[in-house]
């Protein structure tokens, strides 16, 4: 009787070391889940910037190739 009560406690031990276990995990889950939306979202600004600054770019060399000589000697194009 004595060792079935030692074997209970023991498995309640181990049921709470793993729920323990388990409830760090999840909030580990959590933090790398919003880590990882952060990073998305920094990604996709990241996008958005470039592809503007690529419009950008073409638009002033579409610019350029129109003007004539002297605005582009003067750089008012």
């Amino acid at each position: 009787m004595l060792q079935e009560k030692d074997r209970i406690i023991a498995i309640q031990d181990q049921k709470a070391a793993a729920e323990t276990k388990a409830a760090q995990h999840e909030v580990r889950i959590e933090a790398m889940q919003q880590e990882l939306e952060r990073q998305a979202k920094e990604l996709q600004q990241a996008r958005q910037a470039a592809a503007q600054a690529q419009k950008e770019a073409k638009a002033k060399q579409e610019r350029l190739a129109h003007a004539s000589l002297w605005q582009r000697i003067t750089g008012n194009w």
